[in-house]
């Protein structure tokens, strides 16, 4: 997906943000929004809005000093989420279509994302489950694909949703039985998205295979990541993206088994795919 005009305020917006919680002067605040506009000219609007956003967020930490400043965010929602977990196993087990239920559980925890949404309340927010808006137009599709697949990637978005994804990928594991699963995270702090460290706080790690993209950009930018990353990316039967950075940054390519599981957060994402913002959404294109 493209860079679009809305974006490029929001790249100042969360610079801003994070300078401010930093606690750095205001000369240097202004210092460093000057540098993001200088980016902003240069970078082509073509490119993937998380590729701007990791240059932009390098250079944060350059005037910040702080290498990971989402740190006590990211734990705290670990946390959470963790709470949660035996409830969202509930959920899961009284459901009659339970794979319906795991995607749409794996989607809900998308909403954890500390560089749009603000104060979040996921408690609060779990309680309107059973209203929220859900489009899986590829359900029926993606369906059937599992069935036959005997890989899986799975493309991981923030922390706190790493533990919404994991009631998920513990159904994949015991309804089929021959799929093994990958798992992938950041390889270095990228906002709040999760790394190795969120995968072993959690547990991911003892269930299923976690790999790292070899990057540290909020999203996808295939001749970047490991060879590692790569190598799995072409050869999984089947793959499922989490979330608006991984959406952003790999919409672009054609990919048969390539499906996209995410909430709506924000009105660009919203126009390019026609959906409503607050929209639980499995696409593909």
């Amino acid at each position: 997906m493209k860079t679009y005009l809305d974006c490029y305020c929001c790249f100042i917006n969360q610079a801003l943000k994070l300078a401010r919680e930093s606690k750095i002067s205001e000369q240097t605040q202004k210092k460093l929004i000057d540098e993001v506009l200088k980016i902003l000219l240069k970078i082509p609007a073509d490119a993937p809005p998380p590729l701007i956003a990791e240059i932009i967020t390098k250079l944060i930490y350059k005037y910040t000093k702080v290498k990971d400043p989402y740190k006590t965010a990211k734990h705290n929602s670990n946390i959470e989420a963790l709470k949660l977990y035996p409830h969202l196993k509930k959920i899961l087990a009284s459901s009659k279509n339970k794979l319906f239920t795991g995607l749409k559980i794996a989607a809900f925890g998308n909403i954890i994302d500390y560089a749009i949404v603000e104060n979040l309340n996921i408690v609060n927010e779990l309680k309107n489950f059973e209203k929220l808006k859900v489009s899986f137009k590829k359900y029926n599709e993606f369906s059937q694909k599992i069935k036959k697949a005997k890989t899986l990637l799975i493309i991981g978005d923030n922390a706190g949703e790493i533990v919404f994804d994991k009631v998920l990928i513990e159904y994949l594991l015991k309804k089929y039985k021959n799929l093994k699963i990958y798992y992938s995270v950041r390889h270095k702090p990228a906002l709040n998205d999760s790394t190795m460290a969120d995968a072993k706080f959690t547990g991911l790690d003892k269930i299923c295979s976690v790999i790292s993209t070899g990057m540290a950009a909020p999203g996808i930018i295939l001749p970047r990541c490991s060879d590692k990353f790569r190598k799995i990316f072409e050869a999984a039967d089947l793959i499922l993206s989490k979330g608006q950075g991984n959406f952003e940054s790999l919409s672009s390519i054609t990919k048969e088994n390539l499906f996209y599981l995410l909430k709506i957060k924000c009105n660009v994402v919203s126009r390019h795919i026609n959906m409503k913002i607050g929209t639980i959404a499995l696409i593909k294109f």
